[in-house]
Parts: C-alpha cells; sequence; structure tokens
C-alpha cells in the first residue's frame, strides 16, 4: 500500500468524541495515535472515534477508536501489528493521555 493510500485511510468522529479530547486537551495525541495507527497497520480500511462510557466505573469517559482491517485479515498479523502499535504509543503518547483513548479492531463485513 502506497503512502498516499494510507494517509487517505478516512476518520470520522463524532462530535462528543471531539469535545471530550478538546476538554482534556488530548486532540494532538489523538492524531498521534490516529496517525500511528495508519502507520501500523498499512491496510486500515477505515478509523471511526466515538465517546463511550465505561461500564466498570459510573462517571468514566473515554474515546474509542475502532480501527477497520480487511474482512479476511490475518490474526497473527493483527497480533504484530497491534503490538508495534502499543509499543509505538507508549513511546510518543502520555500515559494519562492514552488511558482517555482506548483501541477497537474489527473486519469489514465486505
Amino acid at each position: 500500500m502506497s503512502e498516499q493510500t494510507k494517509a487517505s485511510v478516512p476518520l470520522t468522529i463524532t462530535p462528543e468524541a471531539a469535545e471530550f479530547l478538546r476538554k482534556h486537551q488530548a486532540e494532538e495525541a489523538f492524531r498521534t495515535i490516529c496517525d500511528l495507527a495508519r502507520e501500523c497497520f498499512p491496510d486500515l480500511v477505515r478509523l471511526h472515534a466515538r465517546l463511550e462510557n465505561d461500564w466498570d466505573q459510573p462517571g468514566v469517559q473515554y474515546v474509542e477508536l475502532e480501527e477497520t482491517l480487511p474482512k479476511d485479515y490475518p490474526l497473527d498479523q493483527l497480533r504484530v501489528q497491534q503490538k508495534r502499535l502499543y509499543q509505538r504509543q507508549a513511546e510518543l503518547v502520555p500515559a494519562a493521555t492514552r488511558e482517555m483513548i482506548s483501541h477497537w479492531f474489527q473486519y469489514a463485513r465486505e
């Protein structure tokens, strides 16, 4: 996949998630995480961010970044790339900000 294709992976973000990131001054860190997702998963189909409520801790919210991969994406490859993503994220994004953004990997339906 070319660099041009990687950069064009669409990102959608709900207004609530955007406001949460703005409120917590985490917009730059979120952009870094999205860039890392594109870098570590060159076959990404889509990125979507939404605000979620923590089921275990009432009143706690976070942004869930859904990373959509091709339908038949190899699980072994996914695991290797996830490990790389988490390593790079730990190097570049402060821990307090990382806790506000969660990853959710899914496969495209078609």
